[in-house]
């Protein structure tokens, strides 16, 4: 049996018969892990993250980890303790690549301004720079994986780098952020039986909301605009006045303004290099029914792009019941086992074709 799956069966059977609270790989690794910062384009931004790689001398494929819209650090830590892009950078280098994760801005030892996607783009290309640059990089065998608004950045990265090798897209949105958004209320008001009254109230409520933002040219003019929409509201229905809720004022943010307003599926049209998306049954944040409709006639085209449901896991890519948010920190497993295995599976077979660069380390 190769060491990787050696170590991986050590890995899952404890935690599967057990039933620890995560699955945390522990040091110590088998492999090299290096504190690297990148140096961004944008003044003031530097990313600090962790590089790991085997640890024989040679030249190596290499992954960017690419996160979603929620500010993270390099392990993309979330409730329970989970931390999911550790897993990922784990079970990958084990496969034989070099594995790049980073803090995003603003967090942990990274600096700058948290960005929209687009900026966050022109930084996972300098970080691609930086790996071409190293000597233990195969510098035309580097892609990204990117989960959730990651899979967006992800995208046009590799629009502008026509050199990217490959890219892993995890529960990958398809159109943009305010077409998206009544499909995630709506599949989570059914996972929750919210009554049909309800579901409309806060149905059109967001709507106006968001489409008070979207063309506002400051994030100060955004916020006022969701303001008197939101006392409109309250009015129109005869509720009492009260202020809006302080954590809905994050609509307003350029980040968000900048989402709510992107079409993802034009950029992976676009793309040559190979493609990998992988969504879950029972995503509540990306719902399956409309991504899937919208991705699956566009990559039915492309010879060297695959569209993969995985039954059973939620946004995170965990086995789930539910696939709310709020049911996270209640499962005992950060990725399933099966959504690592068919990206490894897809990457190591990918990594044989000519498509994919310079096949010899």
């Amino acid at each position: 049996m190769r060491p990787f799956l050696v170590r991986w069966v050590l890995l899952w059977v404890p935690q599967l018969v057990q039933a620890s609270p995560v699955q945390t790989p522990m040091p110590p690794f088998s492999y090299l892990a290096e504190d690297v910062v990148v140096s961004a384009s944008e003044p003031g931004v530097r990313l600090a993250g962790t590089l790991t790689r085997p640890r024989e001398q040679g030249r190596y494929p290499a992954i960017i980890l690419v996160s979603g819209s929620s500010l993270d650090d390099r392990d993309t830590t979330s409730a329970g303790g989970h931390k999911g892009f550790l897993v990922w950078a784990d079970y990958l280098t084990l496969l034989g690549f070099a594995v790049l994760r980073l803090d995003d801005r603003s967090v942990g030892q990274s600096t700058g301004k948290p960005g929209t996607a687009a900026q966050v783009a022109v930084d996972m290309a300098d970080a691609v720079r930086f790996l071409r640059a190293r000597d233990d990089i195969l510098p035309l065998q580097v892609g990204l994986l990117g989960h959730s608004e990651g899979a967006n950045i992800a995208g046009l990265v590799a629009q502008q780098d026509p050199s990217i090798a490959f890219l892993v897209l995890l529960a990958a949105p398809a159109s943009s952020g305010a077409e998206l958004s009544p499909h995630q209320q709506e599949a989570e008001f059914a996972v929750k039986n919210v009554p049909p009254y309800y579901r409309t109230l806060w149905l059109n409520t967001r709507r106006e909301l968001l489409a008070a933002v979207m063309d506002a040219a400051t994030d100060e003019e955004a916020l006022q605009r969701m303001r008197e929409t939101w006392l409109r509201l309250l009015a129109e229905d005869k509720r009492p006045s009260f202020p809006m809720p302080a954590h809905m004022e994050y609509v307003a943010s350029a980040k968000v303004r900048w989402y709510l307003k992107h079409d993802p599926l034009p950029v992976l049209i676009s793309l040559q290099c190979p493609l990998l998306v992988v969504l879950g049954s029972k995503d509540v944040q990306v719902p399956l029914a409309h991504t899937e409709a919208r991705l699956r006639p566009v990559l039915r085209e492309r010879p060297n792009a695959t569209l993969k449901v995985v039954e059973g896991v939620n946004h995170l890519m965990q086995p789930a019941m539910k696939g709310t948010l709020d049911e996270v920190a209640q499962i005992k497993i950060t990725v399933e086992p099966k959504v690592l295995a068919l990206v490894g599976q897809w990457l190591m077979a990918t990594r044989s074709t000519p498509c994919f660069g310079e096949l010899k380390p």
